[in-house]
């Protein structure tokens, strides 16, 4: 009898723990059921975009700005300090090659032409007038030199005509000496003019030698001031549209200052900037991908600029 009360005991113990341990798993299972359930994302359909995947090569790019720009412009410069007289052609004009843009006052540039075309002539005047100088101590060299050597030949007349008179009994050997000594005299006169006379040919030919030189440059000079005068007359080299022009009319301008700008609006290029930390790896040839808007195009690096401002590298 006891035995089976031990038995029905056990077994309602049994029970109790199997339940106890099964509604334990029910309620872990429950808990990482919604906490899975609470951490998970939801996304809609809608946000998804999808693509055909195509092959092909990934580039590896520099990002640059740029702008574009006419691919020629020409900056006309003025060849002479003049004042600006009159505007022919205004910003926008097309022009074609040889038409004037403005006109320069030249008045000031002439007479500098002028004085230079007078001192060269001066220049050329005295070197004729050395020469005229240089011939005539030739002529005198050669005729004081026949004098000269008159002089020496009845010197040495004498001297023989005392040696023989010595001989014959009718002289001195004073005689003899004394002449001598006067043909030894005459001989250093004429070695002495002959001295003179090529010492002063040699200086007149250095001078007229730097008087050549001098002329030559003041030739040059000259030819140089007459093409800048030619080249006041500002006319176009080529076709395109006048994108600049000075309009101060009577505003002082100076050599070389900008006067007008023409670009040929036929071709456009791309002048782009970069910061000076890709310099390296920025090479000419390298190939440019360039995007307007919603358009894109395909070019190289074609001249990259040397000077760096503000930390930007230019490139064409």
């Amino acid at each position: 009898m006891d035995i089976d009360i031990e038995q029905q005991v056990s077994r309602k113990k049994r029970k109790k723990l199997i339940a106890t341990t099964a509604l334990a798993v029910f309620i872990l299972a429950a808990v990482i059921f919604f906490m899975r359930s609470g951490l998970s994302a939801s996304i809609a359909a809608a946000s998804f975009s999808t693509a055909i995947v195509e092959l092909g090569t990934i580039e590896n790019t520099l990002n640059a700005s740029g702008e574009v720009v006419p691919e020629f412009e020409e900056i006309i410069s003025s060849p002479i300090v003049a004042s600006i007289k009159n505007v022919i052609k205004n910003a926008g004009a097309s022009v074609n090659a040889g038409e004037s843009i403005l006109a320069l006052d030249k008045s000031a540039t002439s007479n500098e032409l002028e004085k230079q075309k007078f001192q060269l002539e001066s220049k050329k005047n005295n070197i004729k007038k050395l020469k005229l100088e240089l011939d005539k101590s030739f002529y005198d060299i050669r005729s004081n030199n026949d004098i000269k050597q008159l002089r020496i030949n009845s010197l040495m007349a004498e001297v023989e005509n005392a040696k023989r008179l010595y001989k014959a009994g009718g002289g001195t050997q004073e005689d003899i000496d004394k002449a001598e000594l006067n043909l030894k005299v005459a001989r250093l006169e004429k070695q002495q003019l002959e001295n003179e006379i090529k010492s002063k040919q040699q200086t007149m030919q250095v001078e007229m030698r730097e008087s050549e030189i001098e002329a030559a440059i003041q030739q040059n000079a000259l030819a140089e001031l007459q093409r800048k005068l030619n080249n006041a007359d500002i006319l176009t080299t080529r076709s395109g549209v006048i994108t600049w022009v000075n309009k101060n009319i009577g505003a002082l301008v100076t050599e070389g200052e900008p006067l007008a700008r023409i670009a040929d609006l036929s071709g456009f290029k791309i002048t782009g900037s970069i910061s000076d930390n890709f310099m390296n790896e920025l090479q000419e040839g390298m190939v440019a991908i360039i995007r307007i808007n919603e358009t894109q195009l395909r070019g190289h690096v074609s001249n990259i600029y040397p000077s760096v401002q503000n930390n930007i590298v230019q490139f064409d």
